[in-house]
C-alpha cells in the first residue's frame, strides 16, 4: 500500500476536510487534526483559531486487504478515523452509525455531509465501558463484525470533541486591541462574559477601522445595539370617566406597596384623576397601615379585602374612580398553593393590567426563574424595582435577554410619588453602559 501524507489548513473544521477530500478524493484518511493559533495583521493585528488537519492517501490494489483489517497493523498511525466517504460505503466503527447506509452516487456525498455537520454532536463514551466489539445484531462472523481498539476510540473522542467546539458560536474569538476598553467595560457593569463578547463581535462586524479607532463611535454603537434589545410597554394610560384596575403581583420584600403609592400619587397629584386603592395583603406585618397612611396623604379612598368574594365587593365599591390600583401579598413563586390563590384573585379582579414586580437587587441569576414561575399569572408588563441598591445597570440587559416580558416603570427609590419612571430603550441601553449614573438616595 502506498502512504502519502499531507497537511492542510482552514478556518473550520468543514472547510479543512473539504480541502482534504478535494487535494486527495474521497479514499482519503484523516490521521490527525488540531486546533492551533494564527496570526494576521489586517484588518487589524490579531490572533485566530484554525483547524490543521494531517491526511494520508491510501491506494489500494483489487487483492488488497480491507482497510479495517490493515488499520490493525504496526505501520497504521495511532490516531486514524475515517472519511465520510467510508463511512456512506462500508460498516462504521462508530455504534451510532452502525446501521446498513444504502451506497450514494458521488454527487449525493457533499450533500450528506453538510447535513452531518448540522447534526449536534454525541456525547463520547467513556472508553472504560465500551466493548471492544461492536455488537451488530448478526452472528459473529460475518463481514458486519468490526473491531475497535482502545487507540481508535480514543481518535473517535478527540474527533468528536473538535466537532462539537466547533459547532459552538465563535463569539470567543480573539477580540482586537482597540475593542478591549469596551469589552471590559461591559465586563465591569456585571453583563456576562458571553453576552459581551457577543456585542464585541457585532461591533467589529459593523464597525470599518476608523469607527473602532473612536471611543464615541464605538460608545454610541453599543448603545444602539444594546437598546434594539430593550422591549418596552408603555406606561398606564387611565383616561377620565372610563375606569381601569391594575393589580401589582410578585414575590415578598420587592417593593410592591411602595410602587403602587408611587403610582398612586403620580397620577392623581400630577395627572388629576381620582384613584382608589385595595389592598388583599393579610400576611405582611403593618401592610395595611402602611397603606392606609398613603391613603390618607393623598386624599383617595382604600378598600381592605381578606379574600375573593371581598375583593370583587371592594372593586365595585370603586365604581367612581378613574383607576383602581390594587395591592396584592407577596408570593414565594414556589408556593403552588399561594399561586393558586393569586391566579383565583387576578381572575375576579379582571385586570386591564397586570404588572409583575421583580427587585434588581435580587440579582440577575434569580430574576429569569421567578418570572417564569409568575408566567401563569400573564403579567402584561414589569416593574423594576431598587435599581439604586445595586452596583451596575447590567442586570437590566439579563432581563431584556432571558425573560419575555416588556418593562414600563423602574424605580430608583423610596421616595413618593418620585423616584419612579416610565421604561424607555434608550434610557436603559445608557444606565446598562453606565452612560448615564444610576440615581442614588442623597444622605443628608
Amino acid at each position: 500500500m502506498q502512504r502519502k501524507i499531507q497537511t492542510f489548513r482552514a478556518a473550520t473544521m468543514d472547510d479543512a476536510l473539504e480541502l482534504v477530500r478535494r487535494e486527495l478524493g474521497q479514499d482519503a484518511v484523516v490521521v490527525e487534526s488540531k486546533e492551533i493559533a494564527t496570526r494576521r495583521m489586517l484588518p487589524w493585528p490579531s490572533t485566530r483559531q484554525e483547524i490543521e488537519i494531517s491526511a494520508e492517501l491510501r491506494i489500494r490494489s483489487l487483492n488488497a486487504e480491507p482497510i479495517a483489517a490493515l488499520e490493525k497493523t504496526p505501520a497504521a498511525p495511532a490516531r486514524s478515523v475515517r472519511t465520510l466517504a467510508e463511512t456512506m460505503t462500508q460498516p462504521a466503527a462508530v455504534p451510532e452509525l452502525l446501521a446498513p447506509i444504502p451506497a450514494l452516487a458521488a454527487e449525493d456525498v457533499d450533500d450528506q455531509w453538510n447535513e452531518a455537520a448540522t447534526l449536534p454532536p454525541k456525547r463520547p463514551l467513556p472508553i472504560d465501558r465500551v466493548s471492544s466489539t461492536v455488537d451488530l445484531g448478526i452472528p459473529t462472523g460475518t463481514e458486519s463484525s468490526i473491531s475497535i481498539d482502545r487507540k481508535t476510540l480514543e481518535s473517535l473522542q478527540t474527533i468528536v470533541a473538535q466537532l462539537e467546539r466547533q459547532s459552538r458560536p465563535r463569539t470567543a474569538s480573539e477580540i482586537p486591541s482597540e475593542l478591549l476598553p469596551h469589552y471590559r467595560m461591559l465586563i465591569e457593569a456585571d453583563i456576562d462574559d458571553v453576552v459581551a463578547r457577543d456585542l464585541i463581535s457585532k461591533l467589529r462586524q459593523h464597525s470599518t477601522f476608523d469607527t473602532m479607532n473612536s471611543p464615541v463611535a464605538v460608545a454610541a454603537m453599543l448603545t444602539a445595539f444594546i437598546e434594539r434589545e430593550m422591549r418596552c410597554a408603555p406606561p398606564i394610560q387611565p383616561k377620565r370617566g372610563r375606569r381601569q384596575v391594575v393589580t401589582l403581583i410578585g414575590p415578598t420584600g420587592v417593593g410592591k406597596t411602595t410602587t403602587l403609592a408611587k403610582l398612586a400619587g403620580h397620577f392623581h397629584l400630577r395627572e388629576g384623576l381620582r384613584v382608589g386603592l385595595v389592598t388583599v395583603d393579610n400576611y405582611r406585618v403593618g401592610a395595611i397601615e402602611q397603606l392606609r397612611t398613603y391613603a390618607e396623604i393623598l386624599q383617595i379612598p382604600l378598600q381592605v379585602a381578606s379574600n375573593c368574594d371581598e375583593l370583587r365587593t371592594a372593586i365595585d365599591e370603586l365604581d367612581d374612580v378613574d383607576l383602581v390600583l390594587i395591592d396584592t401579598a407577596g408570593r414565594s413563586p414556589f408556593d403552588q398553593s399561594k399561586m393558586n390563590e393569586l391566579g383565583d384573585m387576578l381572575r375576579l379582579a379582571a385586570s386591564d393590567h397586570v404588572l409583575l414586580v421583580l427587585s434588581l437587587s435580587a440579582g440577575a441569576k434569580m430574576l429569569s426563574p421567578i418570572a417564569d414561575q409568575f408566567a401563569a399569572m400573564s403579567p402584561t408588563s414589569l416593574v423594576l424595582t431598587k435599581l439604586d441598591e445595586t452596583l451596575t445597570g447590567g442586570p437590566l440587559l439579563s432581563v431584556a435577554r432571558e425573560i419575555a416580558h416588556p418593562v414600563s416603570y423602574l424605580t430608583t427609590g423610596q421616595d413618593v410619588p418620585d423616584q419612579i419612571e416610565p421604561a424607555h430603550p434608550n434610557r436603559l441601553a445608557r444606565l446598562i453602559l453606565g452612560r448615564d449614573p444610576i440615581p442614588r438616595e442623597t444622605i443628608r
